[in-house]
This record gives structure tokens, sequence and C-alpha cells, in this order.
């Protein structure tokens, strides 16, 4: 049992700094030698107790009571054994991990600070400053160390239960050898116990969850463990905050938004510094940093953010030198390409015109030349400064640069002279060309003068468009030239003439053209207007949309009042004032008053029939009936017509009266009526009579001649008829009081009572 309490369950070397991996392997082969200790221990007790065993195997109960006591207080021995080692191995590696009074740890673990690459599918890499193992994976190894030694104890049973297996097992074998040797009363001796259901928690489990011994230290360990990754962490954020930037940031794409930003040789120089600069800080940072029982290895980080230094300045340097050969190799270019230009064969003006244009240019550049060389040997030097050789052939251009520059000087010179010549033989020409222009004009006036539809006899619309159509062609083709002459013009430096022949007839076809417009819409809305039907047509539309018409001739008059003159501008108005002077015919042959009898009398004046109301009459009939000269007589008509209509109306609401009028009557008595008001029927009665003798003294009384008698006679009737129902009436009902509403009366009277009865009855 002291064997077992001295044993170190978990190997601490002092002074040796382990990899992660290394001290896992240092603990799994300790553990494997514990293991073996603990299995040769077992052995040497089970074989002791054997033995003395067999004194007391004969003995009663009491005697194997007192026994079991016996290897009990053995396994508690054992177990305080176990306990003391797994204590003793996890206060060491708590003194390891977070020192003690006197001492502070010592580096234990070595592991290294690096620059992880995650990699994703389709992006950009990202970089990630971390330690190597990190800091959760180095837990996890002292986890598993702790728990790992803890199941060493597995291999260690309690005594008790090992003792009775290994005794069953023992008695079974020579229990066998006995059968097999034939003495079976020895064998029968032997009585082979039962397998005790009830176990002990083994030492693993016993051990493992206590707190005294195991839990309290395993926690210790882990908070040791977690202050000095708290402290790394600390370390690393430091270098995160520091350096991430140079590794978080896509170069390529940082250089395309660099490049777009155009900056001046000092920034680049600045920014080409800068990652110089950080390159040497992070060359000065501590390699090794010991934090309690880690000591951590920088230099992988530093190396790979020190890579990423050189890449960005690399990156930096060759956007440098692009930009400078791109420059060089442009302006070269240009040198070239100007000197082959200005010696090509001129042929024509616009070649004429173009090669003084890029001689001009030219010199004006030519000013600023140096002012293009210096900045391109200034990104050189400063690639120099930065220790950035070209290839030899771009360094060999680079020397060419000057002794181009004044070369192309000397072109300038001889271009000038051969340009000025073929200037002089050109400007000959161009005034000819002038010449036969201007007169061109002169004969286009004369011929627009001619075929131009100033008349509308002989032009329809389609053939007057045709014609300024034909002109707009020859101008536009005028026009084109006149531009095509003003480059050629201030190339040599001659003012630009004005032709007002060119303005005349573009003015003059603008006035045609709007006329004709004009014309072109009106024909195209009479045309709908005189298929459409007669009685469907509404005057006010009509009349508003020929005064819009006028309303644009009239506009035409404002602005030039000579196309007043013109006959085209003359038919045109006058047909807009023959349509509006139709429109009051329309009106009159549309009243609602006009009766057949008056269709008639115009019928018989123009001696054709016709008929306005029916679906097939439209304004077309009206202008073929020629009904404009007898306007007189349809507006006489309809006037006559408006005045028969008053008494048209008359007699329709004296009609109406009396086909609605009630006589108001009521029950007098049992089977007996009379009549009850008779105002309103008298009312009507006079009001009428008076409408009628009205009606008769109009000269327009005789085509209602016989309803007017008609109705004379009718309400004289009525009014006799009244009169008398209403003497009756009284009669009989003072009679009928005196007859029938007294019985004292009847017998004075009694040939009159009987008669009485005879006529009621």
């Amino acid at each position: 049992c002291k064997q077992i309490s001295e044993m170190h369950l978990i190997k601490i070397e002092k002074k040796t700094v382990h990899r992660e991996e290394e001290f896992r392997d240092v603990q799994e082969k300790c553990q494997e030698e514990v293991q073996r200790l603990f299995k040769e221990a077992l052995e040497k007790i089970t074989e002791l107790l054997l033995n003395t065993y067999k004194f007391f195997e004969s003995h009663p109960n009491e005697i194997q009571k007192e026994w079991k006591v016996y290897v009990e207080k053995v396994d508690k021995r054992v177990e305080e054994a176990l306990k003391k080692a797994v204590k003793t191995s996890l206060q060491e590696l708590c003194r390891a991990l977070n020192g003690d009074n006197k001492t502070e740890p010592a580096p234990l673990f070595k592991i290294q600070a690096v620059l992880e690459e995650i990699k994703v599918d389709f992006k950009p890499s990202v970089y990630q400053m971390d330690f190597k193992p990190p800091m959760h994976q180095l837990k996890d190894t002292l986890q598993v160390v702790c728990r790992d030694m803890t199941k060493t104890l597995l291999v260690v049973p309690r005594l008790w239960e090992h003792f009775t297996r290994e005794k069953s097992e023992r008695d079974r074998i020579l229990k066998q050898q006995l059968e097999e040797a034939g003495d079976l009363a020895a064998a029968n001796a032997i009585v082979l116990p039962a397998e005790t259901t009830k176990k002990k928690k083994s030492f693993f489990e016993e051990i493992s969850k206590d707190d005294d011994c195991c839990i309290r230290y395993v926690k210790d360990v882990l908070r040791g463990f977690n202050n000095c990754a708290a402290k790394l962490g600390e370390k690393l954020k430091f270098w995160t905050g520091s350096y991430q930037k140079i590794v978080s940031q896509d170069k390529d794409k940082f250089i395309c938004r660099y490049q777009k930003t155009q900056r001046s040789l000092t920034i680049v120089g600045q920014d080409i510094k800068g990652y110089m600069e950080v390159q040497r800080e992070i060359q000065e940072e501590d390699p090794k940093i010991v934090i309690d029982f880690i000591e951590t290895d920088f230099t992988p980080l530093k190396i790979a953010l020190m890579d990423h230094c050189v890449q960005w300045q690399k990156k930096l340097t060759d956007l440098l030198n692009e930009n400078a050969r791109t420059e060089m190799d442009k302006l070269l270019a240009e040198f070239q390409k100007n000197t082959e230009i200005l010696f090509s064969p001129i042929d024509d003006m616009d070649s004429l015109k173009d090669r003084v244009k890029l001689l001009e240019q030219c010199r004006k550049d030519d000013e600023d030349m140096e002012n293009r060389i210096t900045p391109i040997e200034a990104k050189y030097a400063k690639l120099a400064e930065f220790e950035v050789i070209p290839p030899d052939e771009e360094l060999a251009r680079k020397a060419q640069m000057r002794p181009a520059m004044e070369k192309f000087k000397d072109t300038l010179v001889e271009a000038e002279i051969r340009i000025n010549k073929e200037k002089k033989n050109m400007k000959a020409g161009l005034e000819q060309d002038l010449q036969s222009f201007a007169q061109g004009l002169k004969d286009v006036k004369a011929e627009f003068g001619k075929q131009a539809p100033y008349k509308s006899e002989g032009h329809t619309c389609d053939s007057a468009f045709g014609v300024l159509h034909n002109f707009k062609a020859q101008l536009d083709a005028k026009r084109k030239a006149e531009e095509d002459f003003l480059p050629k013009l201030e190339l040599f430096g001659i003012e630009a003439a004005h032709y007002k022949e060119l303005e005349w007839v573009d003015q003059e076809m603008e006035k045609l053209n709007t006329l004709w417009e004009i014309r072109d819409g009106w024909e195209q809305e009479k045309g709908k207007l005189v298929v459409a039907k007669f009685k469907e047509l509404n005057t006010d539309e009509l009349d508003e949309m020929a005064m819009a018409f006028q309303g644009r001739i009239r506009k035409m008059i404002g602005k030039d009042k000579t196309v007043q003159n013109w006959p085209a501008f003359i038919s045109q108005k006058q047909d807009l004032e023959t349509f509006r002077n139709m429109i009051p015919l329309i009106q009159n042959l549309r009243q609602e008053s006009m009766r057949e009898r008056h269709f008639n009398l115009i019928i018989k004046e123009i001696n054709h029939p016709f008929d306005p109301r029916s679906d097939a009459f439209n304004l077309q009939q009206v202008v073929d009936l020629q009904l404009v000269q007898h306007a007189d007589l349809i507006a006489r008509l309809a006037d006559d017509a408006k005045k028969e209509a008053k008494i048209e109306d008359g007699l329709a609401d004296i009609q109406k009266v009396w086909s609605t009028m009630t006589i108001d009557v009521r029950e007098y008595k049992a089977g007996t009526y009379t009549l009850r008001s008779t105002e309103e029927l008298y009312q009507a009665l006079e009001e009428n009579i008076l409408a009628l003798s009205s009606f008769k003294s109009s000269q327009f009384y005789l085509p209602f001649a016989a309803k007017v008698e008609h109705w004379e006679k009718t309400l004289a009737n009525i009014s006799e008829i009244c009169e008398a129902i209403q003497n009756v009436q009284r009669a009989w009902m003072y009679l009928e009081n005196v007859f029938r509403g007294s019985e004292d009366i009847r017998p004075h009277l009694p040939d009159e009572s009987i008669m009485f009865d005879e006529v009621n009855d």
C-alpha cells in the first residue's frame, strides 16, 4: 500500500518543455507504467491473502466473518493509498500550472503563434491569428490526462470481490483436477461459493467523484489553465489589433481601387515606406514569450506577417512600375504615331484639317512635354529607391524618351512647311465651290416660286405635300452642304456668307406646310361629317370645330399678312365661312317643332323629296339639294313651326288635363252619392276656355282649327252637364229631407210624397 500511495500517476519532468503531442505521449506511457505497477501490487496482495486464508479456510463461520472484515480493512488501506496517489499527482500538476507560495510556475508546454489561412469556396482566403495548438485543444489535453489518470484505477478491483473470484477460480481448477484423478471424495469436499450479487463501488467510481482528493484539484488545474489562456488571449489581441489590417484586406481588389484613385507619387512612396516600417516593427517584436506554464513562440506569426508586408510592398511597387511603363510606352507611341500621320499623304480637305489640328495639338503638347517626361523619370527613380530594377529592355526604352522628344520637335518643323503648301492649293478650290453653291441657291428659289402650291386648283393635299417634301429634300441637301463648308471656311479663316435665298425658301415652305396641314385636317373632318347621320349631328361641336380651324387661319395672318393673298389661303378661308353659314340651316332642319307640313312646303319649293329624320339622310345630301339657297324659306318655316308648336303644346296640355280629370263624389246616404267639390274642375274649364280663345286669335291657328273647335264644344258640354248635375243634386237633397227626413210632413202632402217616391226609386 505504501508503494501504491507513493506512485506518480502524472509525470511532470522538471525543466522540460513539451509540445502538446509530446506531453500526451509522456502521460500515456506513464499511465501504462502505473497500470503495470498496479497490477503487480494487486497480484502480490492477492497471493498474500490467498496463502494466508489457507489457515482459516476450514474454520467456522465466525472466523470466516472475521476474515472478511480483515480483507475489507486491507481494501480500505488500498483505497486510501490510491486516493493519496491521485491527490499527490493532481497536486503536482497544479503546482506545475499555478506555482505555489515559493516559486512561480515553470514552462511546461510549448506552443506557437501562427497565421491561419481559412479558405472559402469562390471567395478570397481569410487570415486569422491563433495559437498552434489552439487553447481549447490544450485544455482538452489536460482534461484527458486527468481523466485517463483516474482511469488507471480501473485495473485495481475491490479486494474482497477479487479475492472471492480468484479463490473460486482456483477451487474450480483443483476440483476439476481431483475429478480427473478419480479422487471424487476430495473433489466433492470442495464447495464452490455462490457469486455475491451485491457489489461495492469500484475504486475508480469512489475516487473520481471524491471532491477532496480529485474534483477539487481538477478544478484548480482548469482554473490555472483558464488564467493563462486569458493572458495569452490578451497578447494575441495586441497582435491582432496591431497587424490584422495587413492580412484582412484582399490585395488584388485593394490595388484595383488604389489604381483608380490615381494617387500622387509622394503618397505611393509613403504607403510603401509604411509597410516597410510595419515590417521592421514586427521584426523587433519578442520572438518568445513565457506566460505562467506556457512558452509561446511567435516566430511563425512574425514570419507570416512580414511576408504579407513584403507582398504589399511588391504589389505597390509593381503598380508603380506598371504606371511608369504605361505612361512611357504611351509617350513613345505618340511620337511614332503622330510622325506617321503628319507625313502621310493629304488627299482632301478633311485630311488637311486633321493634319492642321494635329500639328496645333502637338505644338501645344510640346510646350508641356517636360512635365510629362519628368513624372515618368521620377517614378523610375522611386523604384530605384526601393531597390526595384525593371527589365533591361524597359530601361533601354526609358533612356530613349528624351532623344525621341528632340527628334519629334524637328519633325513638327518639317510637317508645318508641308501642310502650309497644301493649304494654299486647296483654298483656291474652295472659293470656286462657294460660287457654285450661291448660284444653286438662286436657282432653287426661282424654281420654288414657280412650283410651290400657292393655289389650291390643280392640287390635292397629297400632291401639295409631295411638292413641299421635294423642296425640303433639296433644302436639306443645301443645308448639309452649307454645314460642310463651315469647317473648311474656319480652316482658311474665311467668314461664312449669309444666304438669304435659303432662308426665304425655308420660311415660305413652313407657311405653306402649315396652310396645307390645316386644309388636310379640315378635309378629313369634313369627310367624316358629310356621311354622318343628319339627325345625330351636334351643331355646337360643328361650330367649335370650324372656329378652331378659323383660329389657326387667323394665327397665320398674325405671323405674316402676305399669306392672305395666296389663292389657296383664300379658298380655305371661304370654305370654312361657308360651312359655318350652313350651321343655322342644319339647326332649323333639325328643329323639333318642324312637322311634315313644313317639310312638304320645302320639298315643293326645291321640287325634290327628302326626309331629314331618316337614317339615310346626311350632310352631303344637304349640299347636293342646294338647301343653302333656300335658307330664308327654311328659316321662316322653322320660326312658324316654333309658334305653331305653342298652340300644339297647349292643345296637348288640355287633352292631358281632361284625360286625367276626376270628379270628387261622396256617399250621401246608403246607395246615394253626391258631388263633393267642383272648384278644381271649374278652374280648369275657365283656364282652358281662355287658352282656346287665345289660340283662335293667333295667325297660326288654321292647322289646329278642328282641334280647337272640338275642345270648345267638349268643354261647353262639360260645363253644362256639371251645372245640371249640381241643380238636380240641390233639389233632390231639399226634397229628400222633406219627404224622407221627417214623417210629420208626409201625411199632410200624400200626393207629393207618392210622386217623390216614384221619382226617387
